[in-house]
């Protein structure tokens, strides 16, 4: 669903400006805006809405930097989807949306269920890519949701030929992504052209894909992790070591990996200046 411009005009000051004039209803109270997102239901935990009608917050982008999706993973919902449901929400989000799992949160039986913050809303029967897809350019400011399906796609087609030993395919695949500048998930898509750059030994470009994601995603260590692996392809064993401890000390659930990696640079110098001393 698109969020069409009409002549009904909310406020200046929220993202989500413009909406369709024929299927609003106003709550002048909390600027919450309510429309049907088929298959979709949403309720809020102050006021329920009913199955069906989205309530829809007009965010500004402080609060949409502050946004965090719990997605419920509990039984379940993980037997309706909710993995899958995870797994859509981190490829399509904006990178200030956080996306994090969470146990039951009621409504069992309407899964994928989530919840919304600090928005407050639950969210059912949330379990395709372009449920997803509408709920985000909604509530989190990720506009033109039909770009970012098609983005998603060829970027899921490049997986299979990078898992399918075809980088060059997947190259191409990412950059054809890349080229339609999605709202949501654009630095994963360097981040991966990154990875198939290095493949295929185009190790200055991985470095500048990986420093594209970063900027696009400043806290996102992934990014850096792959500056730090195109920079021991490109022999910099002194900046690639700074920037995996760099990587480890935004994200601690990638120390060992960072120790792994540090300790495989230390034994390349070794061996190096062996070869060297030879």
């Amino acid at each position: 669903m698109e969020v069409v411009k009409s002549s009904v005009r909310l406020n200046a000051r929220f993202s989500q400006s413009w909406i369709n004039a024929g299927s609003y209803r106003r709550c002048h109270e909390n600027h919450y805006v309510y429309r049907r997102l088929p298959g979709v239901s949403i309720s809020g935990l102050r006021r329920s809405q009913g199955r069906g009608w989205a309530g829809i917050r007009c965010h500004g982008v402080d609060e949409v930097n502050n946004t965090e999706i719990l997605i419920c993973t509990n039984r379940t919902c993980r037997k309706d989807g909710s993995l899958q449901t995870v797994q859509y929400f981190r490829d399509l989000a904006p990178p200030g949306v956080k996306i994090d799992t969470t146990g039951c949160i009621g409504k069992c039986g309407n899964g994928p269920n989530l919840v919304m913050l600090p928005s407050e809303l639950i969210i059912s029967h949330c379990n395709t890519a372009s449920h997803v897809a509408r709920l985000l350019a909604l509530q989190c400011g990720a506009p033109d949701p039909e770009t970012n399906l098609k983005a998603l796609n060829l970027k899921y087609q490049g997986n299979s030929a990078f898992e399918g030993g075809n980088p060059q395919r997947a190259e191409e695949l990412y950059t054809e992504a890349i080229g339609l500048r999605p709202s949501g998930g654009l630095h994963l898509l360097y981040a991966n052209r990154s990875a198939a750059r290095v493949a295929l030994g185009n190790f200055q470009g991985s470095l500048e894909d990986a420093q594209s994601a970063a900027k696009e995603a400043p806290d996102w260590a992934g990014a850096v992790m792959r500056q730090a692996e195109a920079l021991t392809k490109l022999g910099d064993i002194q900046g690639a070591a700074a920037t995996y401890r760099k990587a480890a000390t935004m994200d601690s659930s990638l120390v060992k990996k960072v120790q792994r990696r540090l300790k495989e640079l230390e034994r390349q110098c070794i061996e190096s200046n062996v070869l060297e001393a030879s």
